[in-house]
Formats: C-alpha cells, structure tokens, sequence
C-alpha cells in the first residue's frame, strides 16, 4: 500500500503548509497505489481521527461506557480527539482542497468516514519528475 503514492506526494503540491503535506503523505501512505476489486487507486478513507493523530493532536481520555448490549468497548473506542483538534484537521482538509491535492468523493457523516481522491498526477500539477537517489534515466 501506499509506497508509490507517497513518493509522489512528497513531488507534488509543494506549495502546501507543511502540515497539509504531512496530512497529504498520510492520506497517500494508506491509501492504495493501483485498483483493488474493492478499492480503486487513490481514495483515502481512514478518517480524521487519524489524520489528528498524525498531526500529533493527543487523544482525550473519557470514561468509556459499554455498548448498549452490555459488552465491554475496545480502547480505541474510548479515545477520542477534541473537538478543536478535529476542526484543525478540516482545515488541512480545506487547504488539500483548495490546492486541487484531494477531491471529496463522499462526505463523511456519524459512523461513515469521508472519502477522498488523491490528485498526484504530476502531470496535471505541472511538477517535473525529479529522480530520487538511485533512479535510473
């Protein structure tokens, strides 16, 4: 997954904050780098949640209830980001946006993550490929 993408991410959109080409890196990192049969190429959908975390907003700690059945909750389930630390992750969201760096496919909602398309086309951005250490011409 991602290795691909995530070298040219770091070619591309290097206009962006430093903070929007992290969150750029993390959403190409684990996003796929050719079609699957139930992913198609360049799609992130892992949340904002752990967007924040790689922003290194902390999570809070607060009592975890158990489900409506009674079962006890798993630990991830428990921590959560602010409400402020997720509203900065819209903002990169919102800057990746502007720049053309990612297009929202479908919008996240309560129990459904965002869906989102990696543009890194170098072509389409106009960025000359420059050869990594190693890469032959």
């Amino acid at each position: 997954m991602g290795a691909g993408n995530v070298r040219t991410a770091l070619l591309t959109h290097q206009s962006l904050t430093p903070r929007a080409r992290l969150v750029l890196i993390a959403m190409a990192l684990t996003a796929h780098d050719n079609d699957s049969e139930k992913t198609a190429a360049r799609r992130y959908f892992g949340g904002h949640e752990y967007l924040a975390d790689v922003l290194g907003y902390a999570r809070t700690n607060e009592p975890c209830k158990p489900r409506a059945d009674g079962r006890p909750k798993h630990l991830d389930e428990c921590l959560h980001h602010t409400d402020s630390s997720l509203r900065q992750v819209k903002k990169v969201i919102t800057e990746l946006s502007r720049a053309g760096a990612i297009r929202t496919l479908v919008n996240g909602r309560a129990g459904t993550n965002a869906v989102y398309e990696l543009n890194l086309d170098l072509l389409a951005r106009g960025t000359e490929s420059v050869p990594l250490v190693g890469d032959q011409n």
